[in-house]
């Protein structure tokens, strides 16, 4: 999709547009590219507006040097880029976005108690696992994730939340 995108005169800034949304300038240009591999990618939303739908990931690597016999304590800092989202309030009901985000009562009753501010759900995923080359896994892994204020956030999986 990124050669496709750069074909159409995508800039690496308006290449991660979906995640930053500061113009509809990458829109645009999608909407007015003639290249016909973007053509499985379109589609016509409610009102009848031509539309690219696509999907992307990010992946931050930090590379590391490991001394032999010794621990190494890692620290990174960073604010992940989170893509655009759907209207929460219809999602919250089904069963499988509550079986896969682990939705609770106390969570569908924030969500309605912020329904009229217009509330969207945004996904963010970590794999939180240890390369196979390794020799041993991780001995102590913290995952510290500070919420903005004024924001719902749900984890599921197995983890142990503080």
């Amino acid at each position: 999709m990124t050669d496709i995108l750069r074909a159409c005169g995508l800039t690496e800034q308006e290449l991660m547009e979906p995640w930053l949304r500061k113009s509809t300038v990458a829109d645009k240009k999608i909407l007015q590219c003639q290249d016909p591999r973007l053509a499985k990618f379109n589609y016509k939303d409610s009102d009848g507006d031509d539309n690219v739908i696509w999907g992307g990931q990010i992946i931050y690597s930090w590379p590391q040097t490991f001394k032999a016999n010794a621990i190494t304590t890692i620290h990174h800092e960073y604010a992940p880029l989170v893509g655009g989202g759907m209207w929460l309030s219809g999602l919250i009901n089904f069963t499988d976005f509550a079986d896969k985000f682990c939705t609770d009562a106390a969570f569908k009753r924030a969500v309605k108690a912020k329904e009229s501010q217009g509330i969207y759900y945004r996904e963010l995923g970590y794999i939180l696992k240890t390369g196979a080359n390794w020799a041993k896994p991780i001995a102590d892994f913290t995952l510290t994730i500070e919420k903005p204020k004024n924001q719902l956030v749900l984890f599921a999986g197995k983890v142990k939340v503080k």
